[in-house]
């Protein structure tokens, strides 16, 4: 009876690695239902649920001649976090004239996004371009500059530094 119960263990062994096998190279996988979930986890089995990703297609317009583009960006892990920004300068053709990416260090999402913005304008200003169109993803960013005015009163620093630069260009500034 003894060899029995071992066999059986034995089995059941052999099920359990072959199924964390399988569930190791498994890429796709429907929801787990709650009972499946329980099961596996029972048996020592990860459950990783994956996320359905959205995909959303993006598109680029060029900037009309004697123009250039910046496509700008900024973010933060946390709020305050790490935080760092970038930034794509292209002419009318699309071609890249210049592009940055650097590490701010602890930061807030807003914080960032206005640095990057800040220090994108110095780059268009360092290579010679003061006709841009600039693209952030920053809504709040956006309407600063529109309005000329950072109501944001931890960044008015940096919302002076940044109005200050924008008188430097002739600027179309969109979201």
């Amino acid at each position: 009876m003894e060899e029995l119960y071992e066999s059986v263990k034995d089995v059941v062994l052999s099920i359990k690695s072959w199924l964390q096998h399988l569930a190791n190279n498994v890429t796709k996988t429907r929801v787990l239902i709650r009972k499946e979930e329980k099961t596996l986890t029972d048996m020592g089995i990860p459950c990783i649920v994956r996320k359905q990703s959205h995909v959303c297609f993006v598109t680029w317009k060029k900037p009309i001649a004697e123009r250039v583009k910046i496509n700008v960006d900024g973010s933060s892990l946390g709020n305050p976090d790490q935080a760092g920004g970038g930034e794509v300068i292209r002419n009318e053709k699309g071609m890249v004239l210049a592009a940055f990416a650097t590490n701010f260090g602890i930061e807030s999402n807003n914080e960032a996004e206005l640095r990057a913005t800040i220090e994108g304008l110095k780059l268009c200003q360092h290579i010679g371009a003061f006709h841009v169109d600039l693209e952030c993803d920053s809504k709040i960013v956006v309407d600063w500059m529109l309005k000329l005015k950072c109501t944001v009163w931890y960044l008015w620093d940096f919302g002076e530094k940044l109005l200050n630069l924008m008188s430097l260009f002739e600027i179309q500034v969109s979201h």
